[in-house]
């Protein structure tokens, strides 16, 4: 019964590459440490360190009803970030690989905690992630994220 509940994605997992992995989705593709698990959900992706669960970062899509424009990220992103994170919105704009991001940042109890959104069409693409490590490569992973 309760397998029965799961919705899979169609991800892919394909051979590493400098450390990384390729996870890859219908709507897009996202590279994560070889040493971390994936774990899908209906969502999206969930990345997690199993040596410091602390760790994590997942990525997720959410449609609009209209066409993104960047001038809407900061908005979009205050409104998105989850409120369980308490974490004050305040979000910048920040230039990764061509791309403008929301970027909100923030500390909670598993540590630094940094929140990336940024649209194409009619899609916005959000990525969380928490931990040390985690936060420290936003930015890498936010470059490797490949819109299909």
């Amino acid at each position: 019964m309760l397998l029965e509940s799961v919705e899979l994605n169609g991800g892919l997992d394909t051979v590493a590459v400098d450390g990384f992995l390729r996870w890859e989705a219908p709507e897009y593709a996202v590279s994560y440490p070889e040493h971390y698990s994936a774990m899908e959900n209906a969502t999206g992706i969930m990345f997690v360190n199993p040596d410091n669960p602390n760790n994590v970062f997942a990525v997720r899509t959410y449609n609009l009803e209209f066409e993104y424009e960047d001038y809407m990220g900061p908005a979009l992103a205050s409104r998105l970030m989850p409120k369980s994170a308490n974490v004050t919105a305040e979000p910048e704009t920040q230039q990764i690989a061509g791309r403008s991001v929301a970027v909100i940042r923030g500390k909670v109890d598993a540590g630094p905690l940094a929140y990336f959104l940024f649209g194409e069409g009619r899609t916005i693409y959000v990525v969380l992630l928490t931990g040390e490590e985690a936060t420290g490569m936003g930015e890498q992973i936010i470059a490797s994220l490949e819109v299909k």
